[in-house]
């Protein structure tokens, strides 16, 4: 199941019917100004293909006119442009795809009249991708993860690493959502405890340490 975790200010509405997601910042305009809200829809999904899913994408972008789009399991590579998915050229793209096998990989695709700012990313060996979007007093960064479903010690090696990341990447003074797919069905929300097995117990404490 898709995971949404938020770290400082603004707030979440989720229709988990369409997998859509309004973004509500609040912005002061000016020191004396009130605040006001700024909203911003977006959309999550597991894509498990983006060109076998090409039209649905389309249609987010074309039909449904969402802000930002945050797609895991793209299953993209170097040879597909980005000009495939978009042919209007309506969006800018950031995307992390797998290099070695197929499957996986992370996408984030921002409307090019919204401005923003890819932020780097220190593990070379992650499916992640992370941009800064800008309104005129405001900004706040969007975190796209994947992880593999894999549960053996270079998982356990890699969930380290990914945790470590999304602490820096959500260390910050402004709203971060961080969004995704991260393999850990047997995370208990009710109670908060997971398995010890050095990954989705690492994935929870992670959470609990940065107050998601």
């Amino acid at each position: 199941r898709p995971a949404i975790w938020k770290r400082l200010g603004g707030s979440l509405q989720v229709d988990v019917s369409s997998g859509g997601i309004s973004l509500c910042l609040p912005v002061s305009d000016n020191a004396i100004a009130q605040p006001t809200e700024h909203k911003y829809s977006c959309l999550l999904f597991n894509a498990r293909s983006l060109l076998a899913n090409i039209t649905d994408f389309q249609n987010a972008m074309y039909g449904d006119n969402y802000d930002v789009i945050m797609v895991t399991e793209t299953w993209l590579n170097s040879n597909i442009p980005n000009s495939f998915l978009d042919f209007r050229g309506l969006y800018e793209f950031l995307r992390c795809d797998r290099q070695i096998t197929v499957g996986g990989g992370a996408c984030v695709a921002i409307k090019k009249s919204l401005r923003s700012c890819t932020v780097s990313i220190d593990a070379t060996d992650l499916e992640l991708v992370a941009v800064d979007i800008f309104g005129c007093n405001f900004k706040f960064r969007v975190v796209t993860v994947y992880r593999p479903p894999y549960y053996n010690e270079t998982a356990r090696s890699s969930a380290l690493v990914l945790c470590d990341e999304m602490s820096r990447l959500s260390s910050v003074k402004w709203p971060c959502f961080i969004v995704g797919d991260f393999i850990c069905p047997n995370i208990c929300w009710a109670n908060c405890s997971a398995p010890n097995e050095g990954i989705q117990d690492i994935v929870l404490r992670l959470i609990n340490e940065n107050n998601f």
